[in-house]
């Protein structure tokens, strides 16, 4: 039968051409987009041990997030909390624009942290070095640009070296000139201003403080860690006006990557990419059915021989199922090899976009489109193919002359 289905496939150039052109596309956009998904997921679930901690009120329709961690708390956060390996801060700063030689910038967003924020978030640095513990310990007038801000100012990603001004003020404010020291990834595009972050180190100083404080803690301790430091916070800020005039406490949240405040979620964008990998599968399935209808509908004097020479309707069906099978494997076997071989080129180009994932398409995950794709070409290719087997011989001889 094998043999059969093989040179009627041969007979039909254009026709199996298609299938196979049809099978090829699809296998590569639902291998790639299943890839993507599962890399998200992957990265977002890497890190079993770090978390963030924030000060405020969290409730399921609103947050409310105070500024009450100060770097120069750290040390005694940690004594308190034997099972934190690394604490940091993240804060929001006040950095209204940039300035760049006689050309002011509106700034989209900026941040204050201390060194340990790329280590814990999966930030990028593209060029230069983080801030070190110096730096945030003297209070040094340093930043870190993204790299879509370094493009839209300098016209290079590599701006390391390079001199700002950072407005802390109305328009017409002075700026302050501080040294860029590191280029990192840019987490999100902003029609406002350059992309956000630029951050600067979290000085020790009380009035610089922060409502957000990351944490790693030692192999296998994070819930230990998360419960000493909750302890740990709520003891030295028992008496923290915040705290006491509007209430609230500290809430734990999962790490992604708290730079990225103009990105929808981790969830979202799986939904995204499994969405269009349902929809590539739908749109495939439904060419098998078509080609399968039309197929039926010009053999249908073949049909008719075959059933007259003594061809089940078993038979037939099941020719015209291997033949869907056969065109659908091939040309999904030929997309999910391309998938293959395109993941580390894709991983290059858009390497910063991918947010710390990396895109592969591993055999299992190859297998299973293979498997998803022949599955549905034989499920929605049944109805033609017993339709082909509906009409008497005679009939079909006589319809076709």
């Amino acid at each position: 039968m094998l043999n059969l289905v093989w040179k009627s496939l041969r007979n039909r150039p254009l026709r199996t051409g298609i299938a196979l052109l049809q099978a090829f596309l699809g296998a590569l956009v639902v291998a790639l987009a299943l890839a993507l998904a599962f890399s998200q997921d992957r990265a977002a679930n890497t890190s079993t041990d770090v978390a963030q901690i924030n000060a405020g009120k969290h409730t399921k329709n609103s947050t409310t997030i105070y500024s009450m961690f100060a770097a120069s708390d750290l040390p005694k956060l940690q004594k308190l909390a034997p099972d934190v390996q690394l604490l940091d801060v993240i804060g929001q700063d006040w950095v209204s624009g940039l300035e760049a030689g006689t050309t002011r910038y509106k700034l989209a967003d900026s941040r204050t942290t201390g060194p340990y924020s790329p280590e814990l978030t999966g930030l990028k640095v593209l060029h230069g070095r983080y801030f070190s513990a110096r730096d945030v310990a003297s209070g040094a007038k340093v930043v870190a640009l993204s790299s879509n801000a370094a493009r839209a100012i300098y016209g290079r990603e590599n701006a390391v070296g390079e001199t700002l001004g950072l407005i802390n003020g109305p328009p017409g404010s002075k700026s302050v000139p501080y040294r860029v020291v590191a280029v990192t990834e840019s987490t999100r595009q902003n029609s406002q201003g350059p992309a956000s972050p630029l951050l600067k180190p979290a000085v020790l100083s009380a009035y610089n403080k922060a409502g957000t404080l990351l944490v790693r803690a030692r192999a296998g301790r994070l819930s230990q860690a998360k419960a000493q430091l909750l302890s740990a916070a709520r003891s030295l800020y028992k008496n923290d006006p915040q705290i006491k005039s509007q209430g609230g406490g500290f809430y734990f949240t999962p790490v992604g990557n708290p730079f990225d405040s103009g990105s929808t979620g981790v969830n979202t964008t799986l939904r995204a990419f499994f969405a269009i990998a349902a929809r590539t599968l739908t749109v495939s399935s439904l060419g098998v059915l078509a080609s399968l209808l039309v197929s039926v509908g010009e053999r249908t004097r073949e049909l008719g021989l075959r059933r007259a020479i003594g061809a089940t309707r078993g038979q037939i069906v099941q020719t015209l199922l291997l033949e869907a099978a056969l065109t659908t494997l091939l040309g999904g076997l030929l997309g999910v090899l391309l998938a293959i071989l395109l993941a580390p080129a894709l991983n290059t180009l858009f390497g910063s976009l991918l947010g710390g994932a990396v895109l592969a398409v591993s055999p299992a995950l190859a297998a299973g489109v293979l498997v998803l794709f022949v599955g549905l070409s034989l499920l929605f290719g049944l109805v033609p193919a017993l339709l082909g087997t509906r009409m008497r011989p005679t009939e079909a001889l006589r319809m076709q002359g």
